[in-house]
C-alpha cells in the first residue's frame, strides 16, 4: 500500500486510503504465505474492535516495563 513505510510492512485498515481493506473476514497474518515463516508479528492497533475474539494481544511497553533491568540492558543492545 502506498502508505507503508516499508516493503516489510502490511497496512492493513478499514479505511482505503490508510491501508488494504479487501482481505477478507479469514485473513490472518502468520506468514505461511512466505517461503521463511517469520516468527512474530508486531500490530499498531489504532482503534480495536468490540467484541469477543480469538487473538490475544499484549502491550509492549508495559512488558518491557516489568522486565529486569539486565534483560532490558541486553535487548537496548541488539537495537
Amino acid at each position: 500500500h502506498p502508505e507503508s513505510p516499508g516493503r516489510d510492512v502490511f497496512r492493513l485498515s478499514n479505511d482505503p486510503h490508510r491501508g488494504f481493506n479487501s482481505v477478507g473476514p479469514e485473513w490472518h497474518n502468520d506468514g505461511s504465505f512466505c517461503r521463511e515463516v517469520f516468527g512474530h508479528v508486531i500490530y499498531h492497533i489504532v482503534k480495536a474492535p468490540e467484541g469477543a475474539g480469538d487473538t490475544r494481544f499484549a502491550h509492549l511497553g508495559m512488558a518491557l516495563d516489568k522486565l529486569p533491568p539486565a534483560v532490558v540492558a541486553r535487548l537496548r543492545r541488539c537495537v
